[in-house]
């Protein structure tokens, strides 16, 4: 995007985005991230969203409010190094940070995507199988003309709810179509796959398309300004949804409680759990699946304890990627997940993704009630 090198307040970027000329064949994009960082750089923090950007190889331009961040990725269609533009607002209350580009989603996937799987205090806001059918009632109640048009969706045997047809088989499913939805929903009872990537086609807006790792894409416009306006109304409605999880997760905590005898003072440790609440009752080889999920997505379980009948599994988790250490204790309705230590919020949301996209689609979180 040729946006122009000056200062900006975030709203000011937002005129210039929505009335910008792009250049021919690309798309806006609105790529989003979950963060610990309410500042770019906080000189009393040893770690900070500057930091952790610099040290994967991004460059970061100021442009007042906004940030203009580059990085590296390989073009596979011209087989070549090439770099990518960002034009990034991190905003200070939620910790969000946006990204708008016209790069190709690969560009995005192998950079930003690719940081977050590792960095720390830095995650992608993955949709949830939730938040689509969120993004989706939305949609329909402003246009009720509009029709999705393409999907892609998957479906693991490892899943705790069965496919009714050939529940052993994994599958990925591409469908195009003005039926898409109808036949989402279809193969999703059927076949019990959950959707990756939805596309809508909005009379008097335009195409877009929804991707579950957070980015939102604009495939075509009717009125620029418009369009693109509500490109950024469907990101900032996924974030609100995606914050309220994040808030419950976050509401979990570990401390130290010190317990005075005669002779000294113990310390006791105390932890305040966040909830997975299942969709529907699992059972013990559900159980036996999950470990092999967790294992498959770098998460190491360690001191687990199973117990049949009334299903139990608890246990010492360590996330291999982002190098923390939690525990989980899980019947057959609900996991108990609680920090040891302080732990990110961003290991326990990568923990939370494997779940939803791997094991049970339609589980929610939920706070710890005393």
């Amino acid at each position: 995007m040729k946006i122009p090198t000056k200062p900006y307040l975030f709203d000011t970027f937002i005129e210039e985005l929505t009335s910008i000329e792009l250049e021919p064949y690309t798309r806006l994009k609105v790529a989003c991230f979950l963060t610990s960082f309410s500042k770019w750089y906080d000189e009393q923090k040893r770690i900070n969203v500057e930091t952790v950007l610099k040290k994967y190889g991004v460059n970061i331009d100021q442009l007042g409010d906004i940030r203009r961040i580059t990085a590296k990725y390989f073009d596979t269609i011209e087989r070549k190094e090439k770099i990518a533009t960002f034009y990034s607002y991190l905003d200070p209350t939620s910790k969000a940070l946006v990204c708008f580009t016209d790069e190709r989603q690969e560009a995005i996937e192998q950079t930003l995507e690719n940081i977050a799987e590792t960095a720390v205090g830095f995650y992608y806001a993955f949709i949830t199988h939730k938040v689509f059918n969120v993004l989706r009632k939305r949609i329909l109640d402003l246009h009720p003309d509009s029709k999705c048009t393409y999907f892609s969706a998957t479906y693991s045997p490892l899943q705790s709810k069965k496919s009714f047809t050939r529940p052993t088989v994994q599958r990925t499913m591409v469908y195009y179509g003005m039926d898409a939805l109808e036949t989402f929903d279809e193969v999703s009872e059927y076949y019990g796959v959950h959707p990756t990537v939805m596309r809508y086609d909005i009379p008097d807006k335009g195409i877009y398309e929804i991707h579950a790792k957070g980015s939102f894409s604009l495939w075509s416009e009717e009125k620029p300004s418009e369009s693109r306006s509500f490109l950024l109304s469907l990101s900032n409605l996924a974030l609100e949804d995606i914050l309220i999880s994040r808030g419950i997760i976050e509401s979990s905590n570990y401390e130290l409680i010190p317990v005075k005898t005669e002779k000294r003072t113990f310390e006791i440790p105390k932890l305040t759990p966040w909830i997975i609440d299942f969709s529907h009752e699992v059972d013990f080889q559900d159980a036996e699946s999950l470990i092999e999920i967790m294992s498959s997505n770098g998460f190491s379980i360690f001191n687990e304890v199973k117990e049949k009948g009334s299903i139990r599994l608890n246990g010492m988790v360590i996330d291999d990627k982002k190098h923390t250490l939690f525990t989980l204790d899980m019947d057959s309705t609900k996991m108990y997940v609680a920090p040891i230590g302080e732990v990110s919020f961003d290991s326990f949301y990568r923990f939370y993704k494997v779940i939803t996209e791997n094991f049970d689609s339609n589980a929610i979180c939920s706070r710890f009630e005393v």
